[in-house]
C-alpha cells in the first residue's frame, strides 16, 4: 500500500543524502532503454576509449573529465542493460544508487564514483576549474580497470 511506501521513505529519509525512489516499469519484458537514443554496446566503448585518448594526449583535461565520466556511466548502464537491472533511471547518482543497491558496485567504488560525480559537476558547471594530469590520469586508470573487470575491454 501507498502507507507503506511513505513508512519506507520516512526511515530512508533519516540517512544523510539519502533518499527513496520508487520506479515503476510499464511493460518488464521492455528491451528498449529510455536513458539513450542509440544503445551503448562493446564497439562504442571502445571509440569513447579512443576519443579520450586524443583529449589526453591534448591536454585537455577539463574536458576530458566529463567525457570520462560518461563513458564509465555508460558502461554502468550497459552491465545494467546485460544484467536487467532497470538502469532507465533519469540521472546518473540514481544509476549509481541502482548499481550499488543491487551489489554490482562496492561502497568504496560508490563512493569513490560520487566524488567523481562531484568534480564532474564541477567542471561542467563552474567556469574555472583546474583538473591536473595526475588527477585525471588516476581517474582514468580507475575507470579503464573497472571496464575490464566489468569485461567490457580487453586488457592491454
Amino acid at each position: 500500500s501507498i502507507e507503506r511506501y511513505k513508512e519506507i521513505a520516512e526511515i530512508v529519509g533519516r540517512h544523510n543524502n539519502w533518499r527513496f525512489m520508487l520506479s515503476t516499469i510499464e511493460n518488464p519484458e521492455q528491451t528498449d532503454y529510455a536513458w539513450l537514443d542509440e544503445q551503448v554496446d562493446l564497439s562504442t566503448i571502445n571509440r569513447m576509449l579512443e576519443r579520450l585518448n586524443n583529449l589526453l594526449e591534448g591536454e585537455n583535461y577539463d574536458l576530458a573529465l566529463p567525457y570520462l565520466w560518461t563513458l564509465y556511466i555508460s558502461a554502468m548502464r550497459l552491465i545494467g542493460q546485460n544484467d536487467n537491472i532497470p538502469a532507465d533511471v533519469t540521472s546518473d547518482r540514481s544509476v549509481l544508487n541502482y548499481m550499488y543497491s543491487l551489489g554490482e558496485i562496492s561502497g568504496e567504488e560508490f563512493e569513490w564514483a560520487l566524488q567523481v560525480l562531484q568534480l564532474r559537476n564541477e567542471a561542467v558547471h563552474r567556469l574555472q576549474v583546474s583538473i591536473s594530469r595526475d588527477e585525471l590520469l588516476g581517474i582514468y586508470n580507475h575507470i579503464k580497470s573497472q571496464l575490464i573487470a566489468w569485461g567490457l575491454v580487453a586488457q592491454q
